[in-house]
């Protein structure tokens, strides 16, 4: 997550607006909860392997600086958050600017994150 110093406030993320825009877009029927992506939602930068929708795979990342946000990811009700690729030398410098970011990404569910040998 974002150290003490950084100005990072939630404020500043209101304006960024992404829109999530399903097969019917134009649909009228009901969505139910877990069809529906959280209106914010915490990125982890994987460096490790591609992922895609509908696996059920680990993400393995370093214990710091990711496990606070793993953390807090778990303490939702909806547990999900987003993954996006980065280059290995990006993702071996830390936390990584958004602009190192890719633009597509995939939104994952944590079902059970655990510690291990310096990595969750």
């Amino acid at each position: 997550m974002n150290d003490e110093t950084q100005n990072d406030s939630l404020e500043e993320f209101e304006e960024d607006v992404t829109e999530y825009i399903g097969k019917d877009e134009h649909s009228k029927s009901l969505a139910l909860p877990q069809q529906m992506m959280p209106r914010r939602m915490y990125v982890l930068p994987v460096s490790n392997r591609p992922f895609f929708p509908a696996q059920v795979q680990p993400v393995v990342v370093n214990q710091n600086p990711w496990q606070e946000t793993l953390k807090r990811v778990g303490e939702t009700d909806h547990k999900v958050m987003g993954i996006c690729f980065v280059e290995e030398e990006d993702a071996e410098a830390g936390v990584p600017a958004s602009e190192q970011l890719e633009t597509v990404g995939c939104a994952v569910r944590v079902h059970h994150a655990q510690n291990e040998s310096g990595k969750v």
